[in-house]
């Protein structure tokens, strides 16, 4: 699940609530909240973690070409995958791409 930017009228807000009532759902209502503000605090470090790998990896695909490395080598391969998108990879490793030692 993702919070997303959409298409709204901005001149219409929610309805303020006037008075509590019984059928309101506060403690529902706030632990919504909380959970909202939790998650975009969460998604906002995960892009950080993102732009960091990211520099890494950009890092070692640059001195990897520079040092005219074998394609086949571990840190060209590591410096030219992208772990954050959808694409097809050449090579298979449990560990680098889920965090698991042995999927068996």
């Amino acid at each position: 699940m993702e919070f997303k930017f959409v298409t709204a009228d901005t001149l219409k807000n929610l309805p303020e609530e006037k008075q509590r009532s019984m059928f309101d759902n506060f403690e529902e209502l706030q632990q919504l909240e909380d959970l909202r503000n939790e998650y975009i605090q969460a998604l906002a470090k995960l892009k950080h973690g993102e732009r960091a790998v990211s520099k890494v990896q950009q890092k070692i695909a640059k001195d990897q070409s520079s040092l005219f490395a074998d394609t086949n080598s571990k840190a060209y391969k590591l410096g030219n995958w992208n772990p954050f998108v959808n694409d097809k990879s050449d090579w298979f490793d449990p560990k680098w791409m889920f965090g698991v030692e042995n999927l068996i």
